[in-house]
């Protein structure tokens, strides 16, 4: 028995932020206290480290689930397979949704365990 993987695919969002957008923010500490660094040196010390210079957000109405399903019609497109013929969708995500504006996520279920 062999596994092949035949098609891939992904959803990037499509609102981007860029490290510039956080120069205009306040910044703060565990204890809430507001950190006086300037923001610029704050994001600029943050790229240094991770690297990351943009990030990518989705719109209001979407949710995580929503973006696994286009990147799985992607992939689906992308094997050129029939789609009542799949065996198998293999999902790169150990999250459940994530619920804006708020502080509350569902860890379970994982998208990938669907």
């Amino acid at each position: 028995m062999k596994t092949i993987i035949t098609g891939t695919g992904c959803y990037i969002p499509p609102v981007i932020k860029t490290n510039r957008d956080f120069t205009v923010q306040d910044f703060y500490a565990e204890d809430s206290t507001r950190i006086t660094t300037p923001p610029q040196e704050i994001v600029n010390k943050f790229r240094e480290i991770t690297g990351i210079e943009e990030r990518r957000y989705a719109n209001e109405e979407m949710n995580s689930s929503d973006m696994a399903i286009i990147a799985a019609k992607a992939a689906i497109e992308d094997s050129g397979i029939n789609p009542e013929e799949l065996d198998q969708i293999i999902l790169a995500h150990n999250f459940g949704n994530v619920i804006k504006h708020t502080i509350q996520t569902d860890v379970l279920p994982a998208l990938a365990s669907g």
